[in-house]
């Protein structure tokens, strides 16, 4: 994995002044602009692989993190197959089926709309309908 020159500068500083035992460990961290945790990471990294330690590595060899797995990859293909092998396209039968449902039930306000006089008795007007709220709540 790439490492920037900038970066691995810094770590190869940071251990130098470790060393040195001038500075604490996480005035080190702050001079070099990492987490103290982070500084330690390396820290260990240095001191089990040398200089090698330094460079980034790979979190898992050969797993992308956004990747989906393919597994999932193939049960989806195989559901939109069914899908599709059951006649026409999933999204026109989708879209047939919302037309076709009532609009849902949106409560009080719809109510009290189909009562003539009632928004005139509840002081409501068209503008300011939607912001009345149920008694009580």
């Amino acid at each position: 994995m790439y490492t920037h020159p900038t970066a691995l500068r810094c770590r190869k500083q940071a251990m130098t002044l470790d060393q040195g035992k001038v500075y604490t460990r996480r005035e080190i961290a702050n001079k070099c602009q990492m987490s103290h945790t982070t500084f330690y990471k390396f820290l260990e990294r240095y001191k089990e692989q040398g200089e090698a330690g330094l460079y980034d590595k790979e979190r898992v060899p050969g797993i992308r993190l956004n990747q989906t797995p393919p597994d999932v990859e193939e049960a989806i293909l195989a559901f939109v197959q069914e899908l599709m092998a059951q006649g026409g396209s999933a999204p026109n039968r989708e879209k047939a089926a919302l037309k076709s449902a009532k609009p849902p039930y949106t409560g009080y306000l719809d109510e009290m709309a189909s009562i003539p006089g009632a928004n005139a008795l509840n002081g409501l007007t068209p503008c300011n309908l939607h912001r009345r709220k149920r008694p009580g709540s």
